[in-house]
């Protein structure tokens, strides 16, 4: 059976893709995002001649994510995910990573005990050098998360090869939403505290080696946290992606 000519949405998709592969510098990233753009129009082709749903399709415009993991399809970059709690400085805060269908569950008890107070999650991309050329590609990250139990005041952070956080607040949902960060909001903390002014960019950029989450009594200016909860807690992390 022939196939049908490509929709609006489908050709911009594969577009998208293109200009994507022109910032990924590995052959194999580039042929990666090319099948996930072929497999999601295959899919939204496939969902229409059934009468279902047009599928999410990947783009290249302003202002759309162009996809780093989505942990519940598992799709996007290979990634390797640890936790680091404050028991590296004595604390008594535990932590957990589960993954499966419904995305990365991160769950366990924060506490302030013993000079402690935050629980982290971490996540290194297996092509580090892909990584970083979408995040040039980029102006900021899209985390779509929801919190199930515990705190709200959450911070997202790019985690630097020289040891630096780059930080930002957010207010986790109740429901699983996108929450948008921009690079220029983000602010380079070392231990919990500011070593320097909000912007992420130029070489910066280049020494960023994974992406996280973490949950601290202190914000990213290193303030106390108003919306910080001792006890336990539980965020999924379903995706996360940037966007132009």
């Amino acid at each position: 059976e022939q196939a049908g000519p490509l929709s609006s949405s489908a050709k911009a998709a594969l577009e998208g893709a293109l200009q994507q592969c022109r910032q990924l510098p590995s052959a194999d990233a580039r042929a990666w995002a090319l099948r996930r753009a072929l497999d999601a129009v295959a899919q939204g082709s496939d969902s229409s001649s059934r009468g279902g749903g047009r599928a999410a399709l990947p783009s290249g415009g302003a202002g759309s994510p162009l996809l780093i993991r989505d942990f519940a399809e598992q799709q996007g970059f290979e990634v390797t995910g640890g936790v680091v709690n404050d028991t590296v400085m004595g604390g008594r805060s535990t932590s957990e990573l589960e993954v499966s269908n419904q995305g990365a569950l991160f769950r366990g008890v924060v506490t302030r005990r013993q000079g402690g107070g935050f629980a982290s999650l971490r996540f290194e991309p297996s092509d580090r050098a892909a990584f970083v050329a979408m995040l040039r590609s980029a102006t900021g990250l899209a985390v779509t998360v929801q919190r199930l139990k515990g705190a709200t005041g959450w911070k997202l952070q790019l985690n630097s090869s020289r040891g630096i956080q780059w930080q930002q607040d957010f207010d986790a949902p109740s429901r699983a939403q996108a929450v948008k960060v921009p690079f220029s909001s983000m602010m380079p903390t070392f231990r919990g505290m500011p070593r320097g002014g909000r912007g992420l960019a130029g070489q910066d950029l280049e020494d960023i080696q994974g992406f996280g989450f973490m949950l601290s009594f202190l914000t990213s200016d290193g303030a106390n946290n108003a919306k910080f909860e001792e006890g336990p807690f539980e965020l999924n992390v379903i995706a996360v992606s940037v966007y132009r």
